[in-house]
């Protein structure tokens, strides 16, 4: 496939599919001002045909690891590995398959549906109870949610903060939003 914006400015793209339809490699090279970049891009799939890894290869320098993918049993995504290995994130479900929490050194929550803690009431219906985050894996941050009997969210407020995070919503007979307060500042009024 060539894509052009002029004559001098133009990418040539090559890919290569399976039998199974899964993209197995392209290779897009970029021309523009008489100098061209070389993007070359690999896949790889597991015996399921999900995504495994992700390869790139710029002007022949060497290929980088993009991303790794590892699944679980059940199929869902168990740990992601990114740039050559050097950010890694795992993930982990809840007996019904909702997820539970997301780890890495850069960001980590875990989200507490009928397990909840701080005073949150267990939701059994997927709602999210609470949930606890932070910079990092150590999970010092906590925000309670709090729905009306439709299952809305009502009101929310973290705790662990050293300024404040909350948020109250209010709807209409119709279920649109009537009114918006978030962090305790000035409130949002709506009429439709």
């Amino acid at each position: 496939m060539v894509t052009a914006v002029s004559t001098s400015n133009y990418d040539i793209t090559e890919k290569v599919w399976k039998f199974d339809g899964n993209l197995m490699s392209s290779v897009r090279t970029h021309h523009a001002n008489g100098q061209s970049t070389k993007i070359a891009t690999r896949y790889e799939y597991d015996h399921l045909g999900r995504k495994a890894a992700t390869f790139e290869n710029i002007n022949d320098a060497g290929e980088v690891n993009l991303s790794y993918l590892a699944y679980n049993e059940l199929g869902q995504l168990q740990e992601r590995k990114l740039h050559n290995e050097t950010q890694r994130t795992k993930l982990t479900y809840n007996e019904r398959g909702w997820l539970r929490s997301r780890k890495s050194n850069e960001f980590s929550i875990e989200l507490k549906y009928n397990d909840a803690i701080d005073g949150a009431e267990a939701q059994y219906n997927g709602n999210i109870a609470n949930q606890r985050w932070s910079a990092g894996e150590a999970l010092p941050y906590t925000f309670v949610y709090i729905y009306d009997k439709l299952n809305r969210l009502k009101r929310g407020a973290a705790s662990g903060l050293s300024y404040p995070m909350s948020e109250q919503v209010e709807y209409d007979v119709m279920g649109n939003f009537k009114y918006l307060s978030r962090d305790g500042g000035n409130a949002n009024s709506y009429d439709y």
